[in-house]
């Protein structure tokens, strides 16, 4: 039954209950007796002589609170409204590709703040929801404060239940399965899957507020790694890392948790300053031994993708490059032989490896695959079955593509690679494209479709070439100068990085 319908019963059934009253005040005389039975004990009979102007004052009154009351409905359903005509609104603008100026967000903002101060309103839920998947990403002044209060109202509203965690992977494959049959953005998409982890991450934030719940430690878990491709929720991965560290002391999973955060930190920048103060937290003043290994791991290898950070000046990248160093050193004293889950593990495949290893490999890649170093000696394979090594690439400049077929954002980049390739002087500009598909004919046959005229190299999904040059998702573009220092990493053929090519191609020009 709708709203609506509801309020138009409620409103008929109180004509009637008036109409009623009003025949009552007709026939009845000015004494109106009362009786009460009480038990066993008999009768007891009470009167009172209200005059008649007092029985109209009660239907006044009466009328008045109704009204107030059929205001308020309405009002409480008005506030939904402006909020479910924003989303409708927004939609329709996405769906036209961003065509024009978006819709104003700040009455639907404001109608959503009057919705979860209520918190018997049928849509408290959809409206905190709303502020927080709507505000997430914007940069309006109030969406920090929407975004808290929202958040607030879910928390107060899901309430510390354990199997709203726990239901939370079904949850989320049934929003993917129906996300595949909407017709909407993949903007709208994220938003759908952000509802659903922020619902259940309320449920493990109102469990972590009660001081002995006990799923505290499985809630703050959950909050760590409760993941989903592209998408960081920050505040939540910290809080439950914070919760793991100061009520549990004898933690006893520091090496997935911390990967964990590792994962997050990756896909969001904004995520790395509060990841990174963790780290540090735990590198200085964790009383095992073997967890302030781990976290000085993970913080130098924050600190070696800054120094691949295109914005930032020789100087800095030299100084942190010395501070990478400074907490890599050392780093497996005393627990050499504890493992840790890392990239290239054991025959360059993903796997444990003792700290040891793991600090002789991290040094390795500080000094030789960051921006400002030089490249290491690598030996691959020509699609004709001849070795080659990529200092005889050395004298131009030099950009390398990691590349599988079975990765769609690589394939998306040829027609940009092959306008690249052909506006450069190939005396000057060389272009090496390594394969990492398993087998040598996957590469042969999509090249029959999609031809690369430039170098091509094919070194299977087991070797020591992505390894040696630290390539860890795909693409990774790879830009050397002449001489094989590299100038750039890159994970997409933006502008910049575009801009940079050239600049390199023409200052390696200028030497010659």
């Amino acid at each position: 039954m709708s709203s609506e319908t509801q309020l138009g019963i409620s409103y008929g059934s109180t004509l009637s209950s008036i109409l009623v009253l009003i025949q009552w005040l007709q026939f009845e005389s000015d004494i109106v007796r009362l009786s009460l039975d009480i038990s066993e004990f008999g009768r007891i009979r009470a009167c009172c002589i209200p005059p008649n102007w007092l029985l109209g004052a009660i239907l006044i009154v009466y009328l008045f609170g109704f009204h107030c009351f059929a205001d308020t409905v309405k009002a409480e359903l008005g506030n939904w409204q402006v909020v479910q005509s924003y989303i409708d609104e927004e939609s329709a603008w996405r769906g036209t590709n961003k065509d024009g100026e978006p819709p104003d967000i700040s009455e639907a903002v404001a109608a959503a703040h009057a919705i979860i101060e209520r918190t018997d309103h049928p849509k408290t839920i959809e409206a905190a929801l709303f502020l927080m998947t709507y505000l997430r990403d914007s940069e309006s002044p109030f969406a920090s404060e929407g975004v808290q209060k929202g958040e607030r109202a879910l928390v107060e509203r899901v309430g510390p239940d354990w199997t709203v965690v726990e239901g939370f992977h079904a949850a989320l494959g049934e929003i993917i399965t129906e996300n595949d049959t909407l017709d909407i953005s993949r903007f709208e998409k994220l938003r759908r899957v952000d509802s659903t982890f922020f619902r259940h991450l309320a449920a493990a934030v109102a469990i972590l507020e009660i001081e002995d719940h006990p799923q505290t430690r499985e809630a703050a878990e959950f909050m760590v790694t409760a993941y989903f491709p592209g998408r960081c929720y920050t505040r939540y991965v910290v809080m439950g890392a914070e919760t793991l560290r100061d009520r549990y002391p004898q933690y006893d999973d520091w090496g997935t948790t911390l990967t964990f955060l590792d994962s997050c930190r990756v896909v969001s920048n904004e995520a790395t300053p509060a990841i990174d103060h963790f780290y540090l937290s735990m590198a200085t003043s964790s009383i095992d031994k073997a967890v302030q290994g781990i976290a000085r791991y993970f913080l130098t290898v924050g600190l070696q993708r800054s120094i691949n950070a295109p914005s930032i000046s020789k100087n800095e990248r030299v100084k942190l490059r010395i501070t990478a160093l400074d907490w890599a050193t050392g780093l497996s004293d005393g627990i050499e032989e504890v493992e840790l889950f890392v990239r290239y593990g054991p025959d360059s495949r993903p796997g444990n490896l003792p700290l040891e290893q793991v600090e002789r490999q991290l040094i390795r890649n500080i000094k030789h695959t960051t921006v400002g170093a030089r490249v290491p000696e690598i030996t691959g394979t020509r699609l004709n079955g001849n070795d080659e090594r990529l200092i005889e690439y050395l004298g131009k400049t030099v950009l390398i593509d990691f590349w599988a077929t079975w990765c769609g954002p690589c394939i998306a980049e040829f027609p940009e690679l092959r306008k690249l390739w052909r506006s450069l002087p190939k005396d000057r500009f060389s272009l090496l494209s390594i394969s990492v598909d398993e087998h040598l004919s996957t590469v042969t046959k999509f090249l029959e479709e999609e031809p690369m005229p430039w170098s091509n190299w094919h070194v299977g999904n087991v070797s020591d070439v992505p390894k040696s040059l630290y390539e860890r998702s795909y693409p990774t573009y790879i830009l050397l100068d002449s001489h094989g220092v590299i100038l750039a990493r890159c994970g997409s053929l933006i502008d910049s990085f575009i801009s940079t090519v050239k600049d390199s191609v023409d200052s390696t020009t200028q030497q010659h």
